[in-house]
């Protein structure tokens, strides 16, 4: 079974999502069935595999159903019914459904590890590679995920997106934990967030770094993309983590006042970290 621990059966997956509090129908459900994997692109579907069909802003993975019965699906998670004869399950938001079945087939990888989570419009892979950096110069098992690919303990491997899809993450993360990695850095983009890519991971840690003028095309407006990055400190305020602030950033200041969970300032002026004396030599 290609990344996945063990088979997964159709009782398991509803009571997965009755546990989450996932409202749903079952629409020709099967008396009996096991699932060996799950996806979101229908070209990796193999025998045996759910299907997960998400709505893009360029494609729409319902119409790419019939090409995943092709290749083996044998459940579909939809937003709308699929006219083939097969189970499927309809749900409101299929992207959060794929993050939370993806803690099921994979055995829920980042509870296992540690895991921190660099978010802000610059400096994010500066920042990742730093901590990273550190990590590894004190021995510790460590994996990176960021614009360049990912990393396990000092090894590269290429990725598409600075923050992959939520399957692929699973992916890595379970290669991770084979490799005994401790900690994870991860980049966490604004449309990763946006787009529930990082929905269900357990950061135990987060670092913001700042807020500038881009990405409006995608967020509309600078209050939008603040909302969307802050969504990573409620994860973290979930998960008791701890949060490090770049309070020189408007923004970041505002972040600082919001949250509740354990939290330290970073600046150039005054903080719970003070950045002085800086020697830019070599």
């Amino acid at each position: 079974m290609p990344g996945h621990s063990k088979l997964i059966n159709y009782l398991e997956i509803i009571g997965f999502l009755d546990e989450h509090n996932i409202s749903f129908d079952e629409i020709n459900s099967p008396v009996k069935a096991e699932y060996e994997r799950i996806e979101t692109d229908s070209r990796l579907v193999t025998k045996n595999s759910v299907f997960v069909c998400i709505s893009g802003f360029e494609n729409d993975g319902h119409d790419f159903a019939s090409k995943a019965i092709t290749n083996g699906a044998s459940l579909l998670i939809v937003q709308k019914k699929i006219d083939p004869d097969i189970p499927q399950i309809k749900v409101r938001n299929s992207r959060k459904v794929a993050a939370i079945l993806a803690k099921l087939f994979f055995n829920d990888p980042t509870s296992k590890m540690k895991l921190i989570g660099i978010t802000g419009t610059n400096g994010k892979t500066t920042v990742a590679s730093l901590i990273s950096k550190l990590l590894l110069s004190k021995n510790k098992k460590t994996g990176l995920i960021g614009t360049f690919g990912y990393e396990i303990n000092g090894k590269k491997y290429r990725s598409e997106r600075t923050t992959p899809d939520i399957i692929d993450l699973n992916k890595i993360f379970l290669k991770m934990l084979k490799a005994e990695v401790e900690f994870v850095v991860m980049e966490v983009s604004s449309h990763a967030l946006a787009l529930d890519r990082v929905f269900g991971l357990h950061y135990n840690a987060g670092v913001f770094t700042n807020l500038t003028h881009e990405h409006l095309d995608f967020h509309k407006n600078m209050e939008k993309y603040a909302q969307t990055k802050f969504q990573l400190f409620e994860n973290i305020t979930d998960n008791n983590g701890i949060a490090i602030i770049n309070i020189d950033d408007k923004y970041g200041k505002e972040l600082y006042r919001k949250i509740n969970c354990l939290k330290k300032d970073i600046s150039f002026k005054e903080g719970d970290i003070s950045i002085r004396d800086i020697n830019y030599s070599l």
